[in-house]
């Protein structure tokens, strides 16, 4: 996407008011959550309390009491309720009782997930150990990870041209998964097909590769979304369809702004010419650049050359630089000389491939593979990130980070 005329910082690049084309809990969610607004539900964890007010009462999937208080509803509409509903009473006995305990509330549950910076959310899939599933599991993962898939289906059903004009030329990058990391695609990708075209009964509908494809929209173009409620919890994805189009920069020069009606809009951050193209963040910039393209090449199978990672200081910044560790000799006289630290600092050869090149000193010459330097930086960074708020701890933090880093 590039700029029609000349923008001024502050101006609205693009706004989507309406809302996402789709929304729906994260893809891998491990906590339960209210299937419109992806709040953090109340619901049971038993059948047996079928006036559960935290539930839909025709599907019985969590639907806060909140969103059912405020009549239409925008995701979770009757044609996904229907199929839904369909799917849990042709369940088992046994599966329904892991349909329910997994969408229920746990005790203990603080409705927290770990979360990265590109919306994903990740929950313990170790028990997932089959690819393909024909009734609800008793992980969140497989219940929750068909609803973005299904929606986006279904919409592609009711407005077919929107959808071949703004969803069918995205990228999804399905088959770079399945080759990078099987297990992970069948997790993210074959879980939901078999659910759908066989709990749900949509074989006749939707081809497996429609299913694939759709969860590849979602997981690559997805924005994350906050619960609506404020209640915490991993929140859900949406895809604006305008925004999916912005390219990444590690410079940006536009942010995002969302807010609780679910409406998007994109302000400039500096002047932008005519004919320049608009560039956003996929990922926090708090990260140095080997940690930056590590994510950008796992999640969206790219290799991002900015200035930024083109360049070993990262604009100035010397983010990832690590402090030489090279002891140099001072003075001529054999009796006075003292082991010295070289005043340099390590920077990768090859910026946008720090993880393969090495890493070179500029002052003295001392170089270290990159997979030393990269041990460095990430044990620095475990240090710092489970260090609390007592100041004695962050004090010896500090200091052992500006040995081996540099200040900045």
């Amino acid at each position: 996407m590039v700029a029609a005329a000349d923008i001024s910082a502050g101006d609205t690049v693009l706004e989507e008011d309406d809302g996402p084309f789709v929304a729906c809990p994260n893809l891998m969610g491990s906590v339960a959550v209210c299937v419109e607004c992806f709040a953090v539900t109340e619901a049971s964890p038993k059948e047996e309390e079928k006036r559960d007010e935290h539930r839909c009462s025709r599907c019985r999937y969590p639907l806060c009491k909140t969103c059912q208080k405020g009549g239409s509803l925008r995701y979770h509409d009757e044609e996904e309720c229907a199929i839904l509903s369909a799917c849990v009473e042709r369940a088992s006995e046994e599966n329904r009782r892991k349909f329910f305990l997994a969408t229920g509330k746990r005790k203990g549950a603080k409705g927290t997930v770990e979360e990265d910076e590109f919306g994903a959310t990740y929950g313990n899939s170790s028990s997932n150990n089959s690819a393909s599933r024909s009734a609800p599991d008793t992980t969140c993962e497989a219940i929750y990870s068909s609803l973005g898939p299904l929606r986006l289906l279904l919409s592609s059903e009711r407005r077919p041209e929107r959808y071949r004009e703004e969803i069918s030329g995205l990228l999804d990058h399905s088959e770079e998964r399945r080759r990078r990391d099987p297990r992970g695609w069948a997790l993210a990708h074959a879980i939901p097909a078999g659910f759908l075209r066989g709990a749900c009964k949509l074989a006749d509908r939707f081809e497996a590769e429609d299913v694939h494809r759709a969860v590849g929209i979602l997981r690559t173009n997805g924005v994350r979304l906050d619960p609506l409620s404020g209640s915490g919890g991993p929140g859900g994805l949406g895809l604006f369809t305008a925004y999916a189009l912005v390219n990444h920069s590690c410079v940006p020069n536009v942010r995002t702004l969302k807010d609780g009606r679910r409406s998007l809009r994109v302000v400039a951050t500096v002047n932008i010419g005519k004919g320049e193209e608009i560039r956003t963040r996929y990922i926090t910039p708090q990260f140095d650049t080997a940690r930056r393209q590590s994510m950008l090449q796992g999640h969206w199978h790219f290799r991002c050359r900015c200035r930024r990672c083109e360049d070993p200081t990262e604009c100035g910044s010397m983010l990832g630089a690590i402090r030489c560790r090279r002891r140099l000799r001072q003075g001529s006289d054999s009796a006075s000389i003292a082991p010295s630290s070289c005043p340099g600092y390590l920077l990768p050869d090859c910026p946008h491939d720090p993880t393969s090149a090495d890493w070179t000193c500029k002052e003295c010459g001392a170089s270290v593979r990159a997979r030393e330097a990269e041990v460095v930086v990430r044990v620095a960074e475990e240090r710092i990130r489970y260090t609390y708020v007592r100041v004695e701890d962050m004090r010896s933090i500090f200091f052992a980070a500006v040995y081996e880093l540099f200040p900045s």
